[in-house]
Formats: C-alpha cells, structure tokens, sequence
C-alpha cells in the first residue's frame, strides 16, 4: 500500500493518515472495481492529486457522510473540489467499515484487498462528480454517491475516503471525530478594592486592590493501608497549616486512590469510607455542612509509572486480571510494599471564601452599618462591610436584591464601592455584559487616573469584542491595554490581556481569510503564554484555540504534562485523547497507557464512547486496528 498524502482535511471529521492495513495473503478480491496500487509509478500517477492536496490550505475541508441513507461527499471550497476533481480520470471511492470488524476476539477481520478493508462503493470519477456537485447555503459542496446498501441498514460503520487517479489508489483517508469546543479567554478577573486579610481592623485605612476570586487549593492525604476511620486530629495539621480559622470551606472534591493488589469491590469501598471520614472530620472543624463531590477507585495510574522502575518491570505489559493474579503471591506484594503504600492517598480540592468580621451579623445590622460607615466617610469599613455582604449573598444566605437596597452616593469618594458592585454583579450574571461595560465606562470618567477601573473596563472590552461586538475598537483597545504596565497594573495581568486580545484577533482574521495576519496573532500567543503561571483551565481554552487553527502540535504540547497527573481534569484530559490518539507514535509510547487510565479513571463511560462510529459520536472504532488501544479498550470497555 503506497503512501497517503502527507496533508488532509475534513467536515468536523479530519482525515486520519494512519492505516491498520494487514497485507492480503491471497490475490485481491473481486469487489475493487478494477482498483490497483501505483505502485513504483505512483510519482507519475498520482502526481494531480497529490499536488491539488499539497496545495490546500489546513482550512479547507472535506468528509463523508450519511444522510437519509445516501453516502454523500461534502467539501467547504467550491474552487478546491473544482481543482482536485478537473481531470475526468481523477475519482472517489467510499469503503465501508463495521465495527464487528473489530471484535475483540480473536484480530481485525479486514478485506483481503490492497485497496480497501470493508466493502467497496462503485467508484465516481470527474465528469460524474462535477454533474452531480451541488452547494448550499453556505457554499460548501455535495456529491450523492449513491444509496447506502441495504445490508448495513442496521450495523455501525464508517464511511473511508479513497483518491483514485486512472483506476489507482492515490490517497486513502479514514476520518476521527475531533469534537468542536469553542476555546475561551485566559481567565483575568475583575479587580475590586478590598482590604488585607484577615478581616477588616481599625487600624486599615489604605485601599489594596486585588483580582478577588474565590480561594482553591489542592493537597494530598496519604493513607495507611487497611485504615479508614479519620478522627478531628488527624486532619489537624492540615487545618492549621491551610489557616482554615481564616476561611470557610465552600466546596469540596475528594479523588480517593486504593492500591491495586487486591479485590477492586473492597479497594474501592475502603476509599469511599476514608472519604467519607475525611469530610466529617473537615465538618466538624468547620462547624457546617460541606458538600462533597467524592470519587473513589484503584491507582493504575502511578502503578504502570512506577513499577517499571522495580524488579517487577515486566508486570507493566499485563493487563489488570493478571496483575491482581500476581499479587496472590505474597513475597510479590511484600516487595512491592514500599512502592504501594505511596500510591494510597486521597486527592483533595477545597473552594473557600475569606471570612470577615461580620459573619455572624443578620441583614439588617448588615444594612445599618453600613449606612453608619458612609454617613462618617468611614471608607474602609464600608469595603469591609460590602465584602461580608457579597459574601453572604454569594452562599445564598442573603438575597441578591440586597446589593440595591444599600445606597452610596456616585462620588469619587466612594467611586471604588461602586466598582466593587459592578465587579461582583458582573461575576453574579456574566450574561449581563452591556450592563457592566456601562457602569466601569461611567467609573471611568468619575475615575479617570484609577488604572484599576481601566483594567476592569479592559477585561470587558475585550469580552464584548470576543462576542463580535462592533462597539469595541481593537486599536484603542490595544493601546489603552499596552499602558496599563506603566500604570502600574502587574505586568503579567497585562500580557494576559494582550494574549486575550491576539486570541480574539485570530478568529476576526480568519473569517476575514487573512491567513498570513492569522498566523502573526497565532506566534504571538505562542511566544507568549509560557511566561504566564496557567492553571488547568487556561491551558485547556489556549489547547482548544490552537486546536481550532490546526496548531496541533502546540494544542498537545500545552497538555502533555498535565494530563499525566494523577487526578488530572476530566474535560482538558480527554481533549488530549481526542488530539492524540490517532497517532501511534503517541499511543505506542509507555507512558500513555497511563493517560488512557487516568480518563478511564475519570468517566469510563465516555471513554468507551471514544470508540464508537465517527458518524455516532465516537473519534473511531478504526482506532481498535491499533494493538495498544485495543488491549486497553478491550480489558476496560468490552
């Protein structure tokens, strides 16, 4: 089989250049229609094809697909199918693939042909494909091929792409399912002027803006093996050393990890209850109900990582029942002891709020002092009492119209109170951005030397242009961002914005069609993001954004590491599986084995799902054509 085409493209399929061809053992069958391989003349045949498709742009498209039972070609570029299909001997083909092709007993049932591996359509060449080309509304071209068959009415296939020039195979593509997830902005805050913690004090009369967000940490618990019964002191350490005494737990996510030796029913009902412990020991610590969210399963994960740096190295090309077969022999699980008990633990996530001095004060003393603190110009306890009332209104324990039954006077005086509610109705109702683009623009000529305002009315700005809002002026917009630095706003908050602002400007030149500005906003995010601290999140919206643009090379790199922690996101941690699991240079290596487990860990469900038909859901089941995905699929999902 010659080689494909070295760039191919697709319709929220993108062509897939890596083939699980078995050689044929016997002369090829008689459904190829008279299709052969170039072979050595494949330079000479092929030629047209390969240097229409060398010459694509990475935004163009095509794919196959199923519509009222006919098998249909579609391409996004009326000109790119005019070139690839110009010369009358330059065909389709569509091979039709099962997923029973692909049991897991026994190896992949594949044709015995050089040209195809399920079932072959009748071929279509240019004269026929220029008749039938028909475009829609949005200028992207269709081609009926002709009915689906009737014998797989009822099977799930997948419809593969073949290029033909004069009756010979030039490019075969098999199509994967990247889902289309709309990337989102690096996240910048709002900035609101507060106070130092831990709570308002007489003696603070300063104002100190910062970007207030709600508090996150992550820790991990080590566990004892065959121990589960947490008592208060044994979480005291923790509590001190986080000052819990200084903020109240909101939320709280607890990732549970057994040991793998073992029966799993028992693993995963000791975690449960060490979880369980865990959270009734922080509750009584805290004095309130906290609402978990608790996961408990085995540690294959750090298990395949580590035991490869054992004796044991050759129990990592087991699969699980064998394994747990292993462990049945003592001196096994004695020497692999040290190694296990690192692997016990619980991965714990706590949202918290800063307390404040007026926690245990009801509405209306809330409201009387409020007043009171106005009335004497007492700025300080006034950001001190909005503070506890956001607070509260955030957990629900006042309602949100409180925040307009408590007046200020628009004054520069107080103009920073009024930037506070505007920050925090924002974050209450994002939706309600044209609201507060308004107010900071009135901040703004009330205010017009606070760089902090002008930051806020930045943030929003550059929401409401992501949003395709043609009040906002990109030019101003990237002046007024570049002078926040000598205004004295972080620096690293600033090259957030103006990574923001490229990210924006990308997807404005691309509908535009101007690829070469494109790919100038494209480097500069690239150049840029590492010098920032990302969190998960951010790394998952710049993976997206550069997946988006087909840098995804880049889209993976940002992932790599992160996706291999335990405990990793589910959302940025399968994005990665859909960017790499159609590459066995990637699906070969050591250590992905891991990363699969770690989705699998994480939703096995949706895992599973990753395998079904690319026309239902699924990236591909031509993905079980792969030794390694398979062994994976089959002991997790079969």
């Amino acid at each position: 089989m010659m080689k494909v085409a070295a760039r191919s493209i697709s319709i929220a399929l993108i062509t897939c250049p890596f083939l699980f061809f078995s050689p044929p053992t016997e002369a090829q069958n008689d459904q190829n229609f008279g299709l052969k391989d170039p072979g050595v003349l494949e330079e000479v045949v092929c030629a047209p094809i390969i240097k229409v498709l060398q010459q694509f742009p990475v935004e163009e498209q095509y794919s196959l697909q199923v519509e009222d039972g006919k098998v249909v070609f579609m391409m996004t570029d009326v000109k790119a199918f005019d070139a690839l299909f110009a010369e009358d001997s330059t065909g389709l083909a569509v091979d039709i693939v099962t997923k029973e092709q692909f049991a897991c007993q026994g190896e992949p049932n594949f044709a015995n042909s050089y040209v195809h591996k399920g079932t072959l359509m009748k071929p279509l060449y240019g004269k026929e494909l220029r008749a039938k080309k028909t475009q829609d509304a949005k200028g992207v071209v269709r081609v009926e091929l002709g009915p689906l068959p009737a014998a797989f009415s009822d099977k799930e296939l997948e419809l593969n792409l073949l290029l033909l020039q004069k009756r010979s195979l030039c490019h075969y593509s098999l199509f994967y399912r990247l889902p289309y997830l709309k990337w989102d902005l690096l996240s910048m805050g709002l900035y609101r002027d507060t106070l130092p913690p831990p709570a308002y004090v007489k003696e603070a009369t300063g104002k100190k803006w910062e970007v207030v967000s709600t508090k996150q940490l992550t820790f991990v618990v080590p566990f004892q093996k065959d121990r589960y019964d947490y008592r208060p002191e044994d979480i005291k350490p923790l509590y001190d050393s986080l000052r819990l005494s200084d903020y109240v737990i909101r939320k709280m996510d607890v990732q549970a990890y057994s040991s793998v030796e073992g029966p799993t029913d028992r693993n995963i009902m000791l975690q449960n209850k060490r979880a369980e412990s865990m959270v009734k020991a922080l509750e009584q610590l805290q004095h309130h109900d906290i609402q978990p969210t608790v996961k408990a399963m085995e540690n294959w994960v750090e298990f395949f990582r580590d035991v490869e740096k054992t004796p044991y190295a050759s129990m990592a090309k087991l699969s699980k029942p064998e394994i747990k077969e292993k462990f049945k022999d003592d001196k096994v699980e004695q020497d692999l002891e040290p190694m296990l008990a690192k692997h016990r633990k619980a991965i714990i996530r706590l949202e918290m709020d800063r307390k404040t001095h007026y926690e245990d004060m009801n509405a209306a003393s809330l409201k009387e002092a409020f007043k009171a603190a106005i009335k004497r110009h007492d700025r300080a306890e006034a950001i001190a009492l909005q503070a506890a009332i956001y607070s509260k209104i955030s957990n629900q324990e006042l309602p949100e119209n409180f925040i307009e039954s408590v007046e200020m006077p628009m004054t520069a005086e107080y103009g920073s109170l009024h930037a506070n509610r505007a920050a925090f109705r924002f974050e209450m109702h994002p939706e309600e951005l044209d609201t507060a683009l308004a107010t900071f623009e009135r901040l703004q000529m009330l205010l017009p030397e606070d760089a902090h305002v002008s930051y806020n009315l930045s943030v929003l700005q550059l929401m409401a242009w992501l949003k395709d809002d043609n009040r906002v002026d990109p030019n101003k917009l990237s002046t007024q961002i570049t002078r926040l630095s000598a205004r004295g706003i972080d620096k690293t908050l600033v090259k957030r914005l103006l990574i923001n602002f490229h990210m924006i400007e990308t997807d404005y030149l691309m509908r535009k069609k101007d690829y070469t500005a494109k790919n100038t906003s494209i480097h500069f995010v690239q150049d840029n993001y590492r010098f920032l601290d990302l969190s998960h999140s951010d790394r998952f919206n710049l993976s997206k954004y550069f997946s988006n643009y087909a840098q995804f090379d880049l889209a993976v790199r940002i992932l790599h590491e992160y996706v291999q922690q335990i405990g990793a996101h589910e959302e940025p941690l399968f994005f990665y599986l859909n960017l790499t699991i159609i590459n066995p240079e990637r699906t070969h290596h050591k250590i992905y084995r891991s990363i699969l487990l770690n989705a699998i860990n994480t939703d096995r469900d949706r895992f599973c799902d990753m395998f079904r038909s690319n026309l239902n859901g699924g990236i591909t089941f031509q993905l079980l054509g792969d030794d390694k995905l398979r062994q994976t699929y089959c002991e997790n999902c079969h």
